[in-house]
């Protein structure tokens, strides 16, 4: 004998249709996990972990020229591969969260120094001294278009 059939609820039948949807968490997936007893202790010595590809000069760069250590204990993961076929390897690094911030500040203080010039109608000019900000002018007889009545310098020119 056949057992009658039980009819499954709605809730039953969408928890069996969907155990993981396409759209949510993508991102997540393409990181590469730090082993959590790792980013615990690198947080204890303030240090920010990153990945790093061993391409071209990137781990040099960043090892040598810059303030990034390799983070001892971790073993390189394979990421991809070369155009040659060999094994593209990501190595974990950090760098004290303090050089982060002011690498930061640098970059973020020259942005702001071009938008303030912006407002003023200035442009950084490169002089004997560094950069520093000149009033835009016009090139071989270029007129400067500015709408008046605003306080942005537009450096739109037409040369002629």
């Amino acid at each position: 004998m056949t057992e009658p059939r039980q009819r499954q609820g709605r809730q039953a039948q969408t928890a069996q249709r969907r155990r993981r949807r396409d759209d949510v968490a993508t991102g997540a997936a393409l990181k590469l996990a730090i082993p959590p007893e790792i980013a615990e202790k690198l947080a204890k010595e303030g240090r920010a972990p990153r990945w790093v590809n061993d391409q071209g000069r990137r781990m040099h760069q960043l090892t040598k020229l810059d303030d990034y250590d390799k983070v001892p204990g971790v073993d390189p993961v394979p990421v991809g591969t070369t155009e040659d076929g060999k094994p593209l390897l990501a190595y974990l690094c950090s760098k004290p969260i303090e050089f982060i911030a002011e690498d930061r500040k640098k970059a973020d203080a020259r942005r702001r120094t071009v938008e303030q010039g912006m407002v003023k109608g200035q442009s950084l000019v490169k002089t004997a001294d560094g950069e520093v900000l000149a009033p835009i002018q016009g090139q071989k007889g270029a007129e400067v278009y500015v709408v008046e009545g605003t306080r942005i310098g537009r450096g739109n020119q037409v040369i002629e």
